[in-house]
Protein backbone atom coordinates (compact mmCIF):
# COMPACT_ATOMS: atom_id res chain seq x y z
CA UNK A 1 0.00 0.00 0.00
CA UNK A 2 2.84 2.23 -0.47
CA UNK A 3 1.22 4.08 -3.59
CA UNK A 4 -1.61 5.00 -1.62
CA UNK A 5 -0.99 8.64 -1.28
CA UNK A 6 0.01 8.59 -5.37
CA UNK A 7 -4.27 7.88 -6.15
CA UNK A 8 -4.70 11.38 -5.71
CA UNK A 9 -2.92 12.26 -8.60
CA UNK A 10 -5.54 11.06 -11.32
CA UNK A 11 -8.35 13.07 -10.00
CA UNK A 12 -6.48 16.49 -8.81
CA UNK A 13 -4.85 15.83 -12.31
CA UNK A 14 -8.18 16.13 -14.09
CA UNK A 15 -9.56 19.01 -11.82
CA UNK A 16 -6.28 21.08 -12.78
CA UNK A 17 -7.55 20.43 -16.42
CA UNK A 18 -11.68 20.48 -16.05
CA UNK A 19 -12.31 23.17 -13.75
CA UNK A 20 -10.05 26.04 -15.67
CA UNK A 21 -12.11 24.94 -18.75
CA UNK A 22 -15.22 25.55 -16.63
CA UNK A 23 -14.42 29.32 -16.24
CA UNK A 24 -12.98 29.51 -19.63
CA UNK A 25 -15.55 28.52 -21.14
CA UNK A 26 -18.10 30.71 -19.37
CA UNK A 27 -15.91 33.73 -19.75
CA UNK A 28 -15.93 32.79 -23.70
CA UNK A 29 -20.17 32.64 -23.66
CA UNK A 30 -20.16 36.00 -21.48
CA UNK A 31 -18.20 37.88 -23.78
CA UNK A 32 -19.76 36.75 -26.81
CA UNK A 33 -22.78 37.87 -25.29
CA UNK A 34 -20.89 41.23 -24.58
CA UNK A 35 -20.41 41.50 -28.06
CA UNK A 36 -22.82 40.40 -29.97
CA UNK A 37 -25.76 41.19 -27.16
CA UNK A 38 -24.44 43.85 -25.53
CA UNK A 39 -28.19 45.11 -24.47
CA UNK A 40 -29.05 41.94 -22.85
CA UNK A 41 -25.43 42.25 -21.21
CA UNK A 42 -26.52 45.53 -19.90
CA UNK A 43 -29.82 43.68 -18.93
CA UNK A 44 -28.21 41.25 -17.08
CA UNK A 45 -26.00 43.48 -14.67
CA UNK A 46 -22.71 43.56 -16.59
CA UNK A 47 -21.86 39.94 -15.36
CA UNK A 48 -18.14 39.46 -15.83
CA UNK A 49 -15.71 36.59 -16.47
CA UNK A 50 -15.54 33.40 -13.32
CA UNK A 51 -11.59 32.09 -12.02
CA UNK A 52 -10.35 35.59 -11.57
CA UNK A 53 -8.06 35.48 -13.68
CA UNK A 54 -8.66 38.96 -15.08
CA UNK A 55 -11.12 41.47 -14.50
CA UNK A 56 -13.10 43.23 -17.21
CA UNK A 57 -12.61 46.84 -16.85
CA UNK A 58 -16.65 47.58 -18.34
CA UNK A 59 -17.84 45.10 -14.92
CA UNK A 60 -18.61 46.93 -11.62
CA UNK A 61 -18.37 44.96 -7.62
CA UNK A 62 -21.87 43.40 -8.59
CA UNK A 63 -20.85 41.64 -11.36
CA UNK A 64 -19.48 39.29 -9.43
CA UNK A 65 -22.20 38.32 -7.74
CA UNK A 66 -24.41 38.74 -11.23
CA UNK A 67 -22.06 35.58 -12.76
CA UNK A 68 -22.43 33.59 -9.85
CA UNK A 69 -25.98 33.75 -10.30
CA UNK A 70 -26.13 33.25 -14.20
CA UNK A 71 -23.27 30.64 -14.10
CA UNK A 72 -25.70 28.24 -12.22
CA UNK A 73 -29.08 30.04 -13.71
CA UNK A 74 -27.43 28.85 -17.64
CA UNK A 75 -26.86 25.41 -16.37
CA UNK A 76 -30.55 24.80 -16.11
CA UNK A 77 -32.08 27.10 -18.70
CA UNK A 78 -31.16 28.39 -21.92
CA UNK A 79 -30.84 32.70 -21.80
CA UNK A 80 -33.51 34.20 -24.50
CA UNK A 81 -30.53 35.82 -26.27
CA UNK A 82 -29.17 33.02 -26.59
CA UNK A 83 -31.67 30.92 -28.69
CA UNK A 84 -31.47 32.56 -32.33
CA UNK A 85 -27.67 33.02 -31.87
CA UNK A 86 -25.96 29.66 -33.31
CA UNK A 87 -22.65 30.79 -31.51
CA UNK A 88 -23.81 31.43 -28.33
CA UNK A 89 -25.73 27.69 -28.08
CA UNK A 90 -22.47 26.22 -29.10
CA UNK A 91 -20.69 28.75 -26.18
CA UNK A 92 -23.57 27.61 -24.07
CA UNK A 93 -23.27 23.99 -24.66
CA UNK A 94 -19.65 23.90 -24.48
CA UNK A 95 -20.40 25.68 -21.06
CA UNK A 96 -22.26 22.99 -19.84
CA UNK A 97 -20.07 19.97 -21.02
CA UNK A 98 -17.19 21.03 -18.22
CA UNK A 99 -19.73 22.06 -15.88
CA UNK A 100 -21.05 18.05 -16.19
CA UNK A 101 -17.52 16.94 -16.44
CA UNK A 102 -16.49 18.56 -12.85
CA UNK A 103 -19.92 17.55 -11.52
CA UNK A 104 -20.22 13.98 -12.65
CA UNK A 105 -16.39 12.93 -13.64
CA UNK A 106 -14.12 15.02 -11.68
CA UNK A 107 -16.26 15.36 -8.32
CA UNK A 108 -17.40 11.72 -8.06
CA UNK A 109 -13.81 10.22 -8.67
CA UNK A 110 -12.48 12.73 -5.94
CA UNK A 111 -15.00 11.32 -3.72
CA UNK A 112 -14.35 7.76 -4.27
CA UNK A 113 -10.88 8.41 -4.14
CA UNK A 114 -10.76 9.79 -0.54
CA UNK A 115 -13.21 6.85 0.16
CA UNK A 116 -11.33 4.00 -0.89
CA UNK A 117 -7.66 5.74 0.64
CA UNK A 118 -9.46 5.95 4.09
CA UNK A 119 -11.03 2.61 4.38
CA UNK A 120 -7.56 0.98 3.01
CA UNK A 121 -5.32 3.39 5.12
CA UNK A 122 -7.85 1.80 8.41
CA UNK A 123 -7.88 -1.47 6.98
CA UNK A 124 -3.65 -1.70 7.76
Amino acid sequence: MKYLPYLFAVPIMCAVFVLPMCFKSFTDLIGHMKEAHNAAWLKAGRPGPLGGLWRDPDCGFWSDFVSQWYALKWIFKTPQWCEEDEEARRLLHSYRFWVGAWNLGVMPLLIVTVIFTTYMRDAR
